[in-house]
């Protein structure tokens, strides 16, 4: 049944950095205070509005979490599953949620609701094999209308699943979706694939036959073991970046939804990042210019026998200043860019004629240099940065260059420090980079911090153990 929720309700959720890591845990819509409409004000970034929120689905399969910095990638969010999100909800039968440690290889909660039609389209794409539709089970949908600013919608998600690994491959395939105006963008990047059990894995048993295992963290218990990330979950997603082409200044609508695959057994996940669902726009401003043009004074002399005339023309002077400012819609994921080039002042000096002398001031951008806390990290780690000098209690923006890639956003303190705990990019490349982070000055303009490091080569996979024998999915 569609709920729809009319009251907005306030949620503080702030990407990014808490002095010590705290521990995955979820809030289910079970919960006093929780509704659907709190979880879309928690995703909310710059540049867009929400309207007519529904959510479809048991109440144990959606709700808030927190603590996930050093498990899925980014700390707050909201999370859609297709059991139970949080552990030992009574109104979900007790059944453990997200929550770690990874206890069990086949946790299942049963949530009784049907499957999804847009769903089943797009695990039928990467069944094995593949086919026009694949049944699933115990859906979980959030919807709602939103206006952007920009044209580009952006916002950041992980997958997760316990049917990894065991079930990769076969008709076990649970899946999710982002639609939005009818278009999923939740896709494995660099393809038109939608993102499933089947497309994103390290194979079965791990390390072969695997599919874009670049993006895949394993956590199994069994294969090979133990579990490294504290989640009941077996395997996740790296940082996935949801990038979709909208229709500024009018309503548009997104589908977010998830469900199991072939039964309604084995549990899935999405995270998707609070803060983080934007479509801004960018602001460039075009200096002023001044044009002078002078005319020389010409003289002219003409003598008639008795009579001589002199005609002067005195010089004239046109100075003409044109500007222009110019707003287009931002297409860089998850960050508002501000360009702005300064408009120049020029002076004349006291008293000054032709020949006279002039001063031109504009406002220039700052830079330093940042510390990060590891030297060498390989592609996909988790690593913190800092930084200082920037306008205090400001949002600054986060981006790696090699390749260039927004990471995200975060707030400088009360002394304009800012630290940052982020993920290096998994493509790439092994060799130098740079994250840059960018924010107002103290006193005006733009300052910079760039942060200096080494790309590790990433490490082989190692060969597999023996794989557990198969469970019904």
């Amino acid at each position: 049944m569609g709920i729809v929720i009319g009251v907005a309700v306030a949620a503080f959720l702030t990407f990014g950095l808490k002095a010590a890591a705290a521990t995955l845990s979820a809030q289910d819509l079970n919960q006093a205070g929780m509704s659907p409409q709190v979880l879309v004000n928690s995703l909310l970034g710059s540049g867009v509005t929400a309207s007519n929120v529904t959510f479809t689905g048991s109440n144990c399969g959606g709700g808030l979490f927190s603590g996930g910095t050093g498990t899925i990638g980014f700390d707050t969010g909201v999370v859609l599953g297709s059991g139970s999100v949080q552990s030992g909800d009574t109104q979900c039968n007790g059944q453990k949620g997200i929550e770690g440690p990874n206890s069990a290889d086949d946790n299942t909660g049963n949530n009784g609701t049907p499957g999804d039609t847009q769903l089943s389209q797009l695990a039928g794409q990467t069944a094995n094999p593949p086919q026009a539709s694949a049944t699933t089970y115990d859906a979980a949908a959030l919807e709602f209308d939103f206006v952007p600013s920009g044209s580009q919608l952006n916002f950041n998600y992980v997958f997760s699943s316990e049917e990894y690994n065991e079930f990769v491959n076969s008709e076990f395939n649970d899946v999710f979706g982002f639609f939005v105006n009818g278009q999923n963008c939740a896709l494995v990047p660099g393809t038109t694939a939608p993102v499933t059990i089947n497309s994103v894995n390290g194979g079965n048993p791990f390390g072969t036959s695997a599919d874009n295992a670049q993006f895949y963290r394993n956590n199994d218990p069994n294969d090979p073991g133990p579990p490294a990330i504290d989640t009941e979950m077996d395997g996740l997603t790296t940082v996935f970046t949801c990038q979709a082409t909208v229709n500024p200044g009018v309503t548009n609508h997104i589908k977010m939804a998830i469900a199991d695959t072939g039964d309604s057994a084995y549990d899935s996940n999405v995270f998707i990042q609070g803060g983080t669902f934007s479509a801004p726009t960018t602001t460039t401003t075009v200096a002023s210019t001044t044009t002078t043009t002078t005319v020389p004074s010409t003289t002219t002399t003409t003598t008639v026998p008795g009579t001589t005339t002199t005609t002067t023309v005195p010089s004239t002077t046109t100075t003409t200043t044109t500007a222009d400012t110019t707003t287009v819609p931002s297409t860089t994921p998850l960050a508002t860019t501000t360009t702005t080039v300064p408009s120049t002042t020029t002076t004349a000096a006291p008293g000054a004629g032709p020949g006279g002398t002039s001063s031109t001031t504009a406002p220039q951008a700052t830079q330093s240099q940042g510390q990060s806390s590891a030297s060498s990290p390989a592609p996909g780690q988790s690593i913190t940065i800092t930084g200082t000098g920037f306008a205090p209690n400001q949002p600054v923006t986060i981006t790696a260059t090699n390749p260039p890639t927004s990471l995200g956003t975060a707030t400088s303190d009360p002394a304009g420090h800012v630290q940052a705990q982020v993920v290096v990019p998994v493509n790439a490349a092994p060799g130098p980079e740079q994250i840059v982070i960018t924010g107002p000055a103290p006193g005006g303009g733009t300052h910079q911090v760039v942060v200096s490091f080494t790309i590790a080569a990433t490490a082989p996979v190692a060969t597999p153990a023996v794989a557990e024998p198969s469970f019904t999915g």
